[in-house]
Parts: structure tokens; sequence; C-alpha cells
């Protein structure tokens, strides 16, 4: 008989080790799941605020783009100088750069095309600024200024299809 109490014994003892060690491993599993879980979405919110980040540099791109167009264009018909502009700091180019190459290098194609297309309009946009157009023809003025739109409609173009793609990653 001692030998079916202690087998009794050490059945009881068994059984209450055994289900200590599924309480504890349903408590770890649910812990670290939790904490997994939260780490992604903490991560997908970081990311959804860069992207949004990059929307709005694209915005402010886009506008830019399209006061420099104006400022040309006053410049060359009407001799018109732009008012210097002080920008307070990152510069939006800049920052786009910045955070497409840390954090979305998916992204940096659709960047470096934005950056190719604003160099062109930027050259042509500064050239137009530096000549005196005030004795020049009103068909080369128009040439010039056909010129700076087209140059301006890439830059637009380019950072549209960038916004297309920033659309896309927010719906994925």
């Amino acid at each position: 008989m001692s030998d079916g109490g202690t087998f009794a014994q050490w059945v009881t003892i068994a059984g209450t080790l055994g289900g200590a060690a599924l309480g504890f491993l349903a408590s770890f599993f649910t812990t670290w799941y939790s904490r997994r879980s939260e780490s992604r979405e903490q991560r997908e919110e970081r990311d959804r605020k860069r992207l949004e980040k990059i929307y709005e540099l694209l915005v402010v791109l886009s506008q830019e783009n399209g006061q420099k167009f104006i400022e040309a264009v006053n410049c060359i018909h009407y001799a018109r100088r732009p008012v210097p502009s002080e920008t307070e700091g990152i510069p939006p180019l800049v920052e786009l750069e910045m955070l497409t190459s840390l954090y979305f290098k998916n992204l940096v194609p659709l960047k470096d095309n934005i950056v190719g297309a604003t160099h062109e309009f930027t050259k042509e946009y500064v050239d137009a600024l530096n000549t005196d157009y005030r004795s020049k023809e009103l068909k080369e003025k128009q040439k010039v200024s056909g010129k700076l739109f087209n140059l301006s409609e890439s830059v637009k173009k380019e950072i549209d299809q960038f916004k297309i793609a920033i659309a896309e990653l927010v719906k994925s």
C-alpha cells in the first residue's frame, strides 16, 4: 500500500507541476504575442507618420514649384524680380531624401525622379532670373516661358506619381 500511496502523491505532484508549467507557458506565450503585436503596431504607426510627412513634403514641393514658375514668368514678361524667401529647418527636398533613404528604400527611385526634374527646372529658372528680357521679343519670352512651363509640369508629374505611390502604401 505504501507504493500505491507514494504513487498517488507523485501523480498529485506531477499534476500540480504540469499545471503550473502549462500556466507558465500560456502566460509566457500570451505576453510574447501581446508585445510582438504591440511592437508591430508601433512600427506601423511610425511608418504611417513618416509616409504622411513625405506626402506633406510633396505638397510643399509642388507649391514651391508653382511659385517658382510664376516668379520666372513675372521676371521674363514684367521684369519683376522675385523676393528672396527664407526657409526654416531642413529644405523639403533634403528632408524627402533623408526620409526615403533611411526608411523607404523602395521609394528612392521616385525621389530621384523628382530630384532630376527639379534640377532641370531649377537650371532654367536660374537662367531666366539671370537674363534681362526687357529688350527681348515677345516670341523669345514665350519660348522661354513655355520651356519653363514644360519643365514645371514635369516636376509636377513626378510629384503626383510619388503621391500615388504613397497612397498605395498607406492603403496596404
